[in-house]
């Protein structure tokens, strides 16, 4: 399996010949969800939280979905993911939608880092990682003559050989809150990722965006979101003048 810095280099470089396409930033911004929001085509490698890459991207997407190009897919994709993906794209939109593309899969447990390479360059030199089959036992060789050179090409293709496909999927991920993030229940567990719905306008928010306080939890009490909450202000100005 690569190293994130074999990842980010090789970004690096990408970045330097398709300087127009967005993301391509370090990987280790996906552990904060601090990526940069994009608002145009983006392409980006992901670190899944179980020792495994994918690539993700927009190109050719409508607005509110990605694609993603993964060598050893079971039918999902992790919550660690569908966060980075939501906090990148934070659609304001109620829902994203993650493409999982037919890409050929990987033969071993340690290729993903190298077949997400071999992805995103097809995708930024035009082409679609899903009509193409890479020379497996050539991928290596080739990535690392690209990092010597300082320039990425796309990787040998033999379209001639037969290999196996993940199932093509479609995935709608509810988004919550301000943040425009995924929510499941592993979030449950964590005081921070607690969400509660406003009593007014039936959305729900996390304890940590809306700072809000524990006895809202403790008592069941009312309780509004930043939102509704300066909308009711606004409408007691307008109509008694100003608050004291």
């Amino acid at each position: 399996m690569l190293s994130d810095i074999s990842i980010n280099i090789t970004q690096n470089l990408l970045h330097g010949q398709f300087s127009t396409c967005q993301g391509l930033e370090d990987t280790t911004l996906g552990n904060f969800l601090q990526y940069s929001i994009c608002n145009g085509e983006f392409a980006q490698i992901l670190f899944t939280g179980h020792q495994h890459w994918v690539c993700a991207s927009n190109i050719g997407c409508q607005k509110g979905e990605i694609n993603i190009y993964d060598s050893s897919n079971h039918g999902n994709v992790s919550s660690y993911v569908k966060k980075q993906v939501a906090a990148i794209l934070h659609e304001e939109g109620p829902e994203i939608t993650i493409n999982i593309k037919s890409v050929q899969q990987q033969q071993n447990g340690t290729d993903c880092g190298v077949f997400s390479i071999a992805f995103l360059t097809s995708l930024l030199h035009g082409g679609d990682p899903a009509t193409r089959t890479y020379r497996n036992n050539k991928l290596r060789e080739h990535l690392l003559t690209c990092i010597l050179n300082g320039y990425v090409t796309p990787f040998p293709e033999d379209q001639g050989l037969r290999v196996r496909r993940c199932k093509e999927r479609k995935l709608q991920i509810q988004l919550f809150c301000t943040c425009r993030m995924p929510w499941d229940e592993m979030d449950e567990r964590r005081k921070d990722t607690q969400i509660i719905s406003c009593d007014t306008c039936g959305k729900w928010f996390h304890c940590s965006c809306e700072q809000i306080p524990d006895i809202v939890f403790q008592e069941q009490s009312f309780w509004q979101c930043s939102v509704c909450s300066s909308c009711l202000k606004t409408r007691i100005k307008k109509n008694n003048g100003p608050l004291i």
